[in-house]
């Protein structure tokens, strides 16, 4: 072969010799760490394969033109003809990346066509897996299993009152804000106690559950009434515990919301039967029309971005 070991800067075949000529003059132990040497030295180059003396390395273009015309590369001719010299210009540069990309795009293509399982891994099983969950989150959940303890009531009372019945009454609150929630979002499931609604929530029958205290009609009655002089125990007899399973922050937001949508109308309703202004059961943070966007974000939105990440 004419051509052996070539070392190369700037696009240039700078010394061609064989390997152990190229270890000898280095002094090293290995081909790798000759080369290594060569570059790291900035040594002059002696006698490359046409017997003529080259100078140290370039690192202008103008000392490169001038040491191409001093010292001729053996590998420029080669059956009478000459490899064309690439300048080193901005423009060249740019040309050359171009190239590159190009090149490189065209290869990833042609594997990825090749190879049907990179192609279904990069593109096909993200783009089922997007499909897949937009039909399963397409609505907002339904029929999600709530359980309810009334220490209030019997069950069976809270069952025949309707949310449509509007009369001014103390009694069965417990029932009458149940009959708010909105049954197609959520399924209201009856415990005796709260270790039985925590053991279906380990099993998966429900996903939280509500416990209303024994007095909760009286209590939230005198509460409104006397304001800040009721008691301690008057007070804590008006609070409803909720406890969710959050593994699914979603879906337990969701019950949140549609729990405090229920409240609200609740409040609203009992108010408007009493005669007496709704807006005193409202909220003093209110939320005003959103800037930008909207507000009516259903759970497609808030779910897909991290199926699309994952």
């Amino acid at each position: 072969m004419r051509c052996g070991i070539g070392v190369m800067r700037q696009g240039r075949i700078l010394l061609e010799q064989s390997p152990q000529q190229l270890i000898e003059k280095s002094n090293s132990s290995s081909l790798d760490k000759a080369v290594l040497q060569l570059f790291k030295s900035g040594l002059q180059l002696s006698e490359n394969s046409r017997g003529e003396t080259c100078s140290q390395y370039p690192s202008t273009s103008a000392q490169l033109q001038s040491q191409s015309s001093r010292c001729p590369n053996p590998c420029d001719e080669k059956d009478g003809y000459r490899m064309a010299t690439v300048k080193n210009t901005e423009a060249g540069q740019l040309l050359q990346t171009i190239a590159r990309i190009k090149a490189l795009t065209y290869k990833n293509f042609i594997v990825m066509i090749r190879n049907i399982f990179l192609l279904s891994f990069i593109i096909w099983i993200p783009a089922v897996e997007l499909y897949i969950s937009n039909i399963a989150f397409k609505f907002s959940p339904q029929s999600l299993k709530l359980g309810i303890i009334n220490h209030e009531t019997n069950w069976s009372v809270c069952n025949s009152i309707l949310p449509t019945k509007i009369n001014c009454t103390i009694k069965n609150l417990s029932c009458r804000y149940l009959a708010a929630v909105n049954p197609d979002s959520i399924e209201l499931v009856h415990f005796e106690s709260a270790e039985d609604a925590e053991a279906a929530v380990h099993f998966g029958g429900v996903r939280g559950y509500l416990e209303f205290p024994q007095e909760f009609s009286h209590n939230l009655y005198t509460m409104a009434t006397y304001g800040a002089s009721v008691s301690e125990s008057v007070y804590n007899e008006t609070i409803v515990i909720a406890r969710f399973d959050e593994t699914i922050i979603s879906i337990s937001i969701f019950l949140k919301v549609e729990l405090y949508r229920a409240l609200e109308e609740f409040l609203s309703t009992v108010l408007s039967s009493c005669n007496l202004d709704p807006r005193i059961g409202m909220y003093p943070l209110q939320y005003g029309a959103p800037i930008y966007g909207n507000d009516n974000m259903d759970l497609r939105e808030f779910v897909l971005p991290g199926v699309t990440i994952a």
